[in-house]
């Protein structure tokens, strides 16, 4: 999220990951005995949200250009982001469920 230059859309997406994807899966996996077990649900999530930050960023830069103001910008990007991490979220939900040993 440092790559963000623009502070609004940094924060909206920080905010939007931790709320709907970091915070869950702390929750989750807070009691978990072998971290090994749900390593695999992992490997993709970083390839997964930089795609999802460059389709914000890309999308931010189109408003910008087009005369928004960074605000306005950043409120047109808050869903498709926000779904994109809610879909993400679920995903590694799940993986996580199936393979974790309590």
């Amino acid at each position: 999220f440092k790559s963000i230059e623009d502070l609004h859309l940094q924060r909206m997406l920080e905010n939007a990951f931790q709320a709907r994807v970091r915070n869950p899966i702390l929750e989750q996996t807070g009691q978990i005995a072998d971290f090994g077990a749900i390593k695999s649900c992992f490997g993709k999530l970083t390839g997964e949200v930089k795609k999802l930050i460059n389709a914000a960023k890309k999308q931010f830069k189109t408003c910008k250009t087009g005369g928004g103001n960074s605000s306005g910008c950043t409120d047109q990007q808050e869903n498709a982001f926000a779904d994109g991490v809610i879909n993400l979220a679920t995903t590694l939900q799940g993986c996580i469920s199936s393979k974790r040993k309590d």
